[in-house]
């Protein structure tokens, strides 16, 4: 069930791009709704309210990234130091900790290897069901083709 807010927010977008909406949920609001909306989120997730100007500022961004191109007029300013993030993103998207990069590829060789398992797992299935005697118990075939992946699931979510 959908609440007030957002019944009204589905009535509000019909006819419109959905496309576009999707891809940002703030597009075409007003300045009072963006403040209210900020406001609302800020009570709701109980975030202190030193983080008020950033969440709003990030909020006016999210909406429209030119939305400090000029003097506004509620008196939210970028300081320096945003405005010189703001410039690096955009100018030059390659600039990135290595630790992320180092991330990236640990988990792009993570995925090999795990598809290169799964290839063998599934070649494998055409002779360990007979060898084993599970050839005519589709549910227990079932369970040791997925062994692997519901030991990652379950190592996964409660070793942490």
């Amino acid at each position: 069930m959908l609440t007030k807010p957002e019944q009204e927010y589905f009535e509000s977008i019909s006819g419109k791009n959905i496309d576009s909406v999707l891809v940002n949920p703030f597009l075409g609001k007003c300045h009072v709704d963006m403040v209210q909306f900020v406001n609302e989120f800020m009570e709701e997730t109980g975030i202190d309210s030193s983080y008020h100007e950033v969440i709003t500022k990030g909020a006016f961004l999210a909406q429209d990234h030119h939305a400090f191109a000029s003097p506004r007029d509620d008196g939210l300013r970028l300081d320096p130091g945003e405005r010189m993030a703001m410039n690096r993103e955009a100018n030059d998207k390659w600039n990135q900790p290595f630790t992320l990069y180092a991330l990236i590829a640990c988990c792009s060789l993570g995925a090999a290897v795990q598809g290169w398992d799964e290839i063998a797992a599934n070649g494998a299935q055409i002779f360990y069901k007979f060898a084993i005697g599970i050839e005519n118990r589709p549910g227990l075939e079932g369970l040791v083709s997925a062994a692997p992946y519901l030991c990652c699931a379950v190592l996964g979510c409660w070793s942490g």
